[in-house]
């Protein structure tokens, strides 16, 4: 500051190289104090330096010292656009810049897999990505807002495994990611709305298998396991995991009572002569029975399995 009161009496001063100055404060005040005098100087944003008349600054993620930026853009008084290229920045630090600076139009793209992205977009295909992707895509891909849809085919060919789906789903819930697997035989798309497995066995569909069918199934509405046999997995265990699911798949399965047998979301259920209290209790699960016909079973003397029969 000192120095800077003493240059008007420097009468012949025209030119002033200050590039090694980082006295931004200062060097303002000099350019208005003294307009007609050339000063040279850029203003350091971290790894980019820029012209402090500059209406256009684009910076790159190898470039990015964020803190360093949110101090020093004040020194920018004339910019009017900032492009963060490629960014690793999260939304709320961007959203920081925005608040800082107001009059600054603040847009970035995203570097995912070798690909470069506007913050706009709304749909990808990303049918190259491997497992070994799977982590670094589901940071980046919160910066995308706008983005509804990630196809992950490649034709009917994909690199992924379930278990990598799930992950995608657990990061960007809000995201349909398009993927097609095989199981039991069936063909299924994370895109179908119903689902219906028929077979006399369930073969070795576990418990991990089916939640992690309905984790990448977001979309589903209904999934139907129509079996004669199913193997490991209890009613108890398939009413549990309905439960779970609820509000997003609807889980039917067939159960046995008496000599008779019904899917679970049957709204009439008609049972006569052989259902007693020991064959009954799987009819619990029919939640959806709105009309009963239980007549001459006469072997049945109570009905509490039809506490879950509200509608």
């Amino acid at each position: 500051e000192q120095d800077r009161a003493m240059l008007p009496y420097f009468v012949n001063l025209q030119k002033i190289d200050a590039t090694a100055c980082k006295d931004y404060a200062q060097l303002a005040a000099l350019r208005e104090q003294m307009p007609k005098l050339d000063l040279k100087y850029s203003v350091d944003l971290g790894g980019y330096s820029a012209n402090p008349d500059t209406r256009e600054v684009t910076i790159g993620h190898e470039e990015m010292q964020y803190d360093v930026l949110m101090e020093n853009l004040t020194y920018l008084t004339h910019l009017e656009q900032l492009v963060l290229s490629k960014t690793q920045l999260t939304l709320e630090q961007i959203d920081a810049i925005h608040q800082a600076y107001p009059d600054v139009a603040v847009d970035y793209t995203v570097g995912i897999l070798d690909q470069e992205y506007a913050s706009n977009t709304e749909k990808l295909d990303m049918s190259a990505m491997t497992s070994a992707d799977v982590e670094a895509v589901c940071a980046a891909l919160p910066m995308l807002p706008g983005l509804t849809e990630v196809e992950l085919m490649n034709g009917g060919s994909t690199n992924l495994e379930l278990k990598d789906v799930k992950a995608l789903n657990e990061a960007c819930p809000e995201i349909l990611f398009h993927y097609t697997f095989t199981y039991n035989g069936k063909q299924i798309s994370t895109t179908d709305k119903e689902v219906r497995f028929t077979g006399t066995s369930i073969g070795t569909m576990t418990e991990e298998d089916l939640r992690l069918m309905l984790d990448v199934m977001e979309g589903c509405d209904k999934f139907v396991l129509e079996y004669w046999n199913y193997g490991s997995l209890t009613n108890e265990m398939l009413g549990q995991i309905r439960e779970e699911y609820r509000d997003r798949t609807k889980l039917v399965w067939r159960v046995f009572f008496g000599v008779g047998y019904c899917l679970t979301d049957v709204d009439v259920l008609r049972c006569t002569y052989d259902l007693s209290d020991g064959n009954s209790a799987a009819l619990a699960y029919c939640e959806d029975v709105r009309f009963v016909d239980f007549g001459h079973d006469t072997a049945l003397k109570t009905v509490d399995f039809m506490a879950g029969m509200k509608k």
